[in-house]
């Protein structure tokens, strides 16, 4: 099996289990990426209570970039999370629809995952 946030063979879609800075995420197939115009990312799935949340994080978003760093997958995202510093806010890149904006992420608010 893959790891967390990669695609399997053949194209299948990886979800995170459980949440993620509040939020439930899956990786981008190679079609969205041609489609929405990115070469690298994570798609929200659904946003919970939590940083997400007070971030203005929305479901659809595509996240790219956290204090950063290019978002690559799942398991990535994950480890950036890890590593957030707790005491101030981060930058967060996200695209959501046509345009690309950027959103401050507490990490110490509320995070259920």
């Amino acid at each position: 099996m893959p790891a967390d946030g990669a695609l399997a063979q053949g194209g299948e879609r990886q979800s995170s289990s459980g949440l993620v800075l509040g939020m439930r995420i899956e990786s981008l197939t190679d079609a969205e990426r041609e489609e929405l115009a990115v070469d690298h990312g994570v798609r929200v799935v659904e946003v919970r209570e939590g940083p997400a949340l007070e971030a203005g994080i929305r479901d659809g978003d595509v996240l790219l970039r956290i204090r950063g760093e290019r978002i690559e997958d799942v398991a990535q995202l994950r480890r950036i999370a890890g590593d957030l510093p707790k005491d101030r806010s981060v930058p967060v890149l996200v695209k959501r629809e046509s345009r690309s904006l950027f959103l401050a992420l507490n990490p110490a608010a509320k995070d259920d995952g």
